[in-house]
């Protein structure tokens, strides 16, 4: 163990092994030799009590801690397994040789402050999801004492965002699908709801051409297929439009699934320019849907299912583009006073 300078700015660090033999080096922040070794020795005091009390936790850096963790997320569904890859990356870079046991809500703060200025709220969210989950498996597993994320103020997102394209917009965008397999998929997505991935992991037997129907249950994402957001297979209903082209596409295909791609974004995007379309992104193509739906006076339950909501709650954002759902709402009340 040694206690050492670094960098132009003389900064002291310290050297040291713990009882694992896994060696550490950490700044020390101060430029002040006397606190440098007061610091060491209240590492090695801290590696010593560690030795003969077992409650303890073990001293680990976030980058150590990070590897068990992902070794336990490894077991989940693939799409919260792709949740927790993405999400720590920014959170491991940042906290890397930081010490589980250092890590306070004011660091986790000026985490956030750096992190919105670069992407969005929600991002940032998922970001802070993924933390809280880290830590509390750390205290389970006895690898720290508390869980700094209880004192961070929860992040209040903006009201969600619904961006729906009008049907003189819609008729557009087709017409601007130059490849088929991009043209079918918009389509798909347009008369039924489903969700990207879901789209792009549809095989053969998920087509019931006879009774008209889709099995929902498969959500492709990076490459890699796993279950529904919801995790609960769902039939959609195929329609008199989309019957035939349907049909028309998985006659000639020869593979099972019928769609050989993982990603369009790049495609969709060039047709979303060429018709001239700004701000709508593929997901909008459900936003599009559920809001045609609801405004053709179908009830949000029935959207709802057909959505594949775990809540009927997140159907909600769409009420109120019903035509007259308050209104009718309010003369069934009169009808029943009345009579």
């Amino acid at each position: 163990m040694r206690v050492y300078r670094r960098g132009k700015k003389k900064i002291y660090w310290i050297d040291y092994t713990d009882t694992k033999g896994n060696r550490h080096r950490e700044s020390t922040k101060t430029t002040n030799r006397r606190l440098a070794e007061e610091a060491l020795a209240k590492r090695m005091n801290s590696i010593t009590e560690r030795t003969f009390d077992i409650n303890k936790p073990e001293i680990l850096t976030f980058e150590e801690f990070a590897k068990d963790f992902l070794q336990h997320c490894s077991r989940k569904k693939a799409n919260t397994r792709i949740f927790y890859k993405v999400t720590i990356k920014p959170l491991l870079e940042y906290f890397k040789d930081k010490f589980l046991s250092d890590i306070t809500a004011y660091m986790i703060e000026q985490y956030k402050e750096k992190r919105f200025r670069k992407v969005s709220v929600t991002t940032v969210k998922r970001e802070m999801t993924t933390l809280n989950y880290f830590f509390n498996c750390a205290v389970l597993w006895n690898k720290a004492l508390k869980n700094p994320m209880k004192e961070v103020e929860k992040i209040k997102e903006p009201p969600g965002r619904i961006r729906w394209l009008e049907l003189d917009d819609v008729k557009l965008l087709l017409s601007q699908c130059k490849a088929l397999y991009l043209k079918m998929i918009v389509m798909i997505a347009l008369h039924t709801g489903m969700r990207k991935g879901e789209i792009l992991a549809l095989r053969k037997e998920h087509i019931d051409l006879v009774n008209k129907i889709i099995t929902v249950e498969e959500n492709r994402s990076t490459g890699i297929a796993g279950t529904t957001k919801s995790g609960k297979r769902r039939h959609v209903p195929i329609n008199r439009t989309l019957l035939p082209a349907l049909n028309e596409w998985m006659e000639p295909c020869k593979e099972d699934r019928l769609f050989a791609y993982d990603d369009i974004k790049k495609g969709f995007a060039a047709a979303v320019k060429r018709a001239g379309i700004t701000d709508f992104t593929f997901h909008d193509l459900r936003h599009t849907f559920a809001s045609h739906m609801v405004m053709s006076g179908v009830d949000i339950v029935t959207v709802s299912k057909l959505l594949g909501h775990s809540s009927i709650n997140m159907t909600m954002k769409y009420a109120h583009l019903s035509p007259d759902h308050k209104r009718l709402a309010v003369e069934k009340l009169s009808e029943l006073f009345s009579s």
